[in-house]
């Protein structure tokens, strides 16, 4: 390592990333990347660094030791040298590994937000500012504090900084974003077909890549691939560059793609006579320019902000993706790619190197998964090979062949669209680039023919010739479409399968999650899926759970982890906005185990949302026993929304009549109830075949004309605001002509903000099927006035509702319902035999006030504000009145004793003892405390307490409890849970 000047240590110091001792928690220096105590998660994230010129990198470190270190920030020392800031941001914002980093000088420290590009001044030049800058010697320690080491360890400060660090506008962002700019220029202007835009864009980026691949060698000398004067040739126009080849006329353009496929083989760079002659008479000076970042409509385009020799290659296997998805709507949906990064972590650690290991995706698009899996196989070589020797390799012409032998043998890939599996082949390709020197590359690297391993054709067709083939992993995201059922291909596969129960909605990722488990390797194999979460773990039809129960008995599932939480985050991507709840399942081609399968539901916290990693902690955790799996319909949404006590709530509250229950017991007295009408196509669009006899024809209910009808939105939990005059002669669902009538009770499909919406009428009353109607005859008006005033106001039943549908707080409206829903809330003939406990007006209580806005609210949401003094006070009272039900003796119970803040955490301190001897001190904050604490905290679980985000220690009659400051940790439902844990903790300990 280097020698550090004193003022570099001093800042780092000052920021808590080095001790007294000179140590550090999770700094490590570009320097030591030789080092034998590096994981190799670290190892990797230092190569990066390594490569943009950053000094060291801070981590954020897991207490799972399988779960991947973090990189957080990068860390330039200025102290000895100056360096060009513009150039740095350029770099590390191109890279896109970490959102920020920071300069140290010789007096200060400078904080840069790299998740924003460069700034571009009216005359075209580039600057850079910090966002913050301290003082090394001068500052006050409170300002240092924002910046501490420990919030980066426990991951508060991206919770509580107040800039923005999200993705809107990484290099991600911008590249896709300007792409589908100038692509949509090719469209309008030249009329380039869409596939021969996209392709020249790709190319494009290719060659502008290997343009500025730069590497300095052994000697100190820079190489590139492109030699200075490459383009200074005729069949090039005797051009300087790139750029300027494209403008000296389309022939030399083609002349280089042409030169380019014959020197790397592999059809890469390879185009079709009817691409040339389309090309041939185009104007491709918008590609130019976008290439070389000139003025566009008085906006610059932002190419001069990247730097391609470190653009991540995963953008690049993601782009004909996006363009994909904007382009129709086939189930297609760009994956993000930390999310990418996440299932393969999880399904191929770099701890756990394996050989022989081969894998599938059977809707790769444009390869993302593919080339994350190549990287990881790469990355398992140089594993193994360190394991082996104890020496990092840093691949050279000497392992090209043992590379391309990897990519031959491991990795395959489908995909129906043939454009998307070019780019895909183009994408593994270039992830070769990306390891190799530009000397190698130019040099030694011809591309394979990768044709027999991604595959253009229909998974679909592709199967029944292809079953005998086995995978170690099956990975991807298989698009969510409804197939037909009178497809021949589709009848023929399912009848082949011989399945015991229907796919849900004839959902086609179903259809590939069965056909996929076919072609994993028995006992040993895994497949790893995006699926959608409602058919699988929400919806509680009959055939959903009928399906769920065959899969789950079937095959064994080791984890579910749940983004239904970021369901209107995740594939949010500008110019097509998705809402979907997705799951991540993981299933094992083997008879299932006894070991509990762990269903974890991610929150929606700044670091998911801004598109950096997905924060996981103790709450999130939730086991699930095999036989519950296979029996609890409810279990998955009761976990969803807190877990714990909630699930046996529900299984009580199961076992009471539901009111539909109720209300068929009445059909005899002449009860009737149902949805209102259906409109359907308006009076003057109908045609003859709309009154075809038979379900769903068009009618002419002469009692619906010139009713007085309720339209939905105008029907709220404070009553019915207005009514109108139907004027309407034909329907295509009228309904039965009684449930129009009075006594009527009327119950919207949405629980509301407060309440259900109910209103009762004793005058005949139209209404639309997003609205359930009851009628009774005038004798039993005062019966169903009191289902009017159970309804009405009950918590209960909006509670219940939302922790048993499947549509809301899963569906894009997180408050609308079905009429199923409605109609199961549990209704016995008398509503005080369901008697609550203070401990189920809790879980009501919270799960309404906090769990539904949290599911449906971006922003201001009240469980990530910080926990009040009142708050927490309540949070003891439950919390020892648990503990108290057991352990109360004569003399001695649990009191709350103190509550202390941390810059990150509060610490609430409860004692066993006799109460008036316990003295409670108030809430304050101290240093002294939070050091007293951390000692106690280490001696306890070691040094790994900076990165615990919930802690619990005993600590003889004392019981500490230590967690973030944000309420979602301290609501009174977590008290039950942290009780009920705490009680388990303490019987195992013999007490």
């Amino acid at each position: 390592m280097d020698k550090q000047t004193n003022e570099y240590i001093s800042g780092l110091s000052q920021l808590e990333m080095l001790n007294a001792d000179g140590n550090s928690f999770g700094l490590i220096h570009t320097s030591e990347l030789d080092k034998s105590n590096i994981n190799y998660y670290q190892r990797l994230s230092l190569e990066k660094a390594k490569k943009v010129g950053a000094d060291a990198v801070y981590f954020r470190n897991f207490p799972d030791l399988n779960r991947p270190s973090k990189p957080q920030l990068y860390i330039f020392d200025f102290t000895t040298k100056e360096q060009d800031v513009v150039e740095i941001h350029k770099n590390v914002w191109s890279s896109t590994e970490v959102r920020l980093y920071l300069v140290i000088t010789k007096s200060q420290i400078k904080f840069f937000n790299s998740s924003k590009p460069v700034e571009q001044t009216k005359s075209g030049n580039l600057q850079v500012s910090p966002f913050e800058t301290l003082k090394i010697a001068g500052d006050a320690v409170k300002k240092y504090k924002e910046y501490s080491a420990k919030k980066f360890d426990n991951g508060s400060f991206w919770e509580q900084t107040k800039y923005d660090f999200g993705y809107g506008e990484t290099a991600y962002e911008k590249l896709i974003s300007q792409l589908k700019i100038t692509r949509d220029q090719f469209l309008d202007v030249i009329k380039l077909d869409k596939t021969i835009a996209s392709k020249l864009l790709v190319l494009g980026i290719l060659v502008k890549y290997l343009e500025e691949r730069i590497d300095i060698d052994e000697n100190g000398k820079e190489t590139r691939v492109f030699a200075a004067d490459f383009f200074n040739q005729e069949k090039f126009g005797f051009s300087t560059d790139f750029t300027e080849t494209i403008r000296k006329g389309n022939q030399y353009t083609l002349n280089l793609f042409e030169y380019l496929s014959n020197h790397f083989n592999g059809k890469i760079f390879y185009l079709s006579d009817a691409y040339k002659e389309q090309i041939k008479g185009k104007d491709l000076s918008p590609l130019a320019d976008f290439l070389s970042g000139v003025l566009d409509k008085n906006q610059f385009v932002f190419w001069r902000l990247y730097s391609f020799n470190y653009l991540p290659i995963e953008l690049i296997s993601s782009i004909y993706e996006m363009f994909l998805e904007a382009d129709n709507s086939t189930g297609v949906a760009y994956t993000p790619s930390y999310l990418v990064s996440f299932m393969i972590d999880e399904c191929m650690p770099i701890n756990q190197p394996k050989e022989n290991f081969k894998i599938l995706d059977p809707a790769c698009g444009s390869g993302i998964f593919l080339v994350s899996a190549y990287k990881r196989i790469i990355d398992w070589w140089r594993v193994s090979n360190y394991e082996k020797t104890g020496e990092w390799i840093f691949p050279g012409k000497e392992n090209l062949s043992e590379l391309k032998r990897l990519l031959k043998d491991s990795v395959y890939g489908i995909d129906i669209a043939t454009e998307a599996v070019d780019l895909a082949i183009f994408s593994l390709s270039l992830t070769l680039c990306d390891i190799l020197s530009p000397k190698v590359i130019w040099e030694n690297l011809r591309f394979d023919d990768l044709s027999d391993n991604v595959v253009g054709s229909d998974f679909f067709d592709w199967y029944p010739n292809n079953t005998d083939k086995k995978f170690d992993l099956i990975i991807g995201n298989p698009p969510f479409i409804e197939y037909g059922l009178r497809e021949t291909k589709i009848n023929s596969l399912i009848t082949g399968l011989k399945l015991v129960e229907q796919v849900p909605n004839n959902q086609s990722a179903l259809l590939f999650t069965i056909l996929g488990m076919n072609l994993v390797k028995k006992e040993k194999g895994l497949l790893s899926f995006i699926l959608p979460s409602g058919p699988l773990l929400y919806n509680n039809s009959q055939k959903p759970i009928n399906f769920r129960k065959w899969l789950f008995a079937e095959y064994n599932i080791p984890q579910i982890i749940d983004f239904t939480y970021l369901s209107n985050t995740l594939f949010k991507n500008k110019g097509n906005e998705k809402n979907v709840a997705v799951s991540a399942f993981f299933l094992e081609n083997k008879v299932p185990d006894k070991n509990p399968i762990y269903h974890i539901t991610v929150k929606k916290l700044k670091t998911a949302k801004e598109r950096q990693y997905f924060e996981i902690d103790h709450y999130d955790f939730h086991k699930v026993g095999k036989s519950e799996a296979l029996d609890n319909p409810f279990v998955w949404k009761s976990n969803l929304l807190g877990g714990g006590r909630l699930v046996p709530f529900i299984n009580r509250l199961n076992s009471f009549q539901s009111l539909k229950d109720f209300l068929d017991q009445r059909k005899k007295k002449g009860w009737i109830y149902g949805d209102g009408f259906i409109k359907g196509k308006k009076d003057e669009e109908l045609v003859e075949s709309d009154f075809e006899k038979k379900k769903g024809g068009y009618s002419e209910p002469n009692y619906l004309m010139d009713l007085d009808y309720v339209e939905p939105e105008d029907f709220s939990e404070k009553g019915i605001k207005k009514t109108q005059k139907n004027t309407s002669k034909y329907f295509q669902w009228p309904r039965n002509e009684k449930i129009f009538k009075p006594s009527l009770l009327l119950i919207k499909k949405n629980i509301g903000s407060h309440s259900i919406p109910v209103f009762f009428s004793d005058v005949k009353l139209g209404y639309k099927n997003e609205i359930i109607g009851i009628h009774s005859p005038l004798n039993g008006r005062e019966e169903l006035k009191n289902v009017y005033m159970r309804i009405k106001d009950n918590p209960l039943y909006r509670f219940y509702i939302l922790t048993t549908s499947a549509r809301s707080g899963v569906s894009r409206s997180t408050k609308t319902t079905l009429q199923k829903d409605i109609l199961g809330i549990p209704f016995p003939e008398d509503e005080k035999e369901i008697e609550l406990t203070k401990f189920d007006k809790i879980l009501i209580n919270d799960t309404l006030d906090y769990g539904l806005e949290f599911l449906g609210k971006d922003n201001n949401v009240k469980v990530l504000e910080v926990t009040t003094e009142k708050e927490l006070n309540h949070f003891g009272e439950i919390f020892t009145d648990i503990l108290n039900s057991l352990f109360k003796t004569e003399f001695k119970k649990y009191l709350q004793k103190s509550i202390y803040q941390t810059e990150s955490f509060i610490c609430s301190i409860f004692e066993y003892g006799d109460e008036n001897n316990i003295i409670s001190k108030p809430l304050k904050a101290e240093i002294e405390i939070e050091n007293h604490i951390a000692e106690l905290v280490y001696n306890k679980i070691g040094s790994s307490y900076r990165i615990n985000r919930v802690v619990k220690i005993y600590d003889g009659d004392l019981i500490y409890l230590i967690k973030p400051k944000e309420l979602r940790y301290w609501l009174q439902s977590i008290a039950l849970r942290d009780a009920d844990e705490t009680i388990v903790d303490l019987y195992n300990a013999g007490y």
